[in-house]
């Protein structure tokens, strides 16, 4: 997957998040000895998210302390944006 081998070079640990509802957990350091960081959805630049689907992230997020954020991949190019959603405080 294109985002996580983004991810992985610029050395975050990645794992699923699949338990939180979205596409994977991102660790600033080991996994084994640190709390993720951040939830990371990722969305085709083609498709995009509901306002609801993304009230239901960003609320999701906030309840368990992480940082929401977006990873935006085209399918006709090899390139990816990575846009962080900072969610306010509760």
């Amino acid at each position: 997957c294109l985002v996580y081998r983004d991810l992985w070079s610029r050395g975050f640990y990645v794992t699923s998040g699949a338990n939180f509802g979205v596409h994977f957990l991102v660790y600033k350091r080991r996994p084994s000895t640190h709390h993720s960081s951040y939830v990371l959805q990722v969305v085709p630049k083609e498709r995009s998210l509901t306002g609801r689907r993304l009230n239901e992230h960003v609320r999701s997020a906030n309840s368990i302390r992480k940082i929401f954020v977006m990873a935006f991949i085209e399918a006709t190019e090899d390139r990816l944006a990575v846009l962080p959603q900072l969610c306010p405080p509760v």
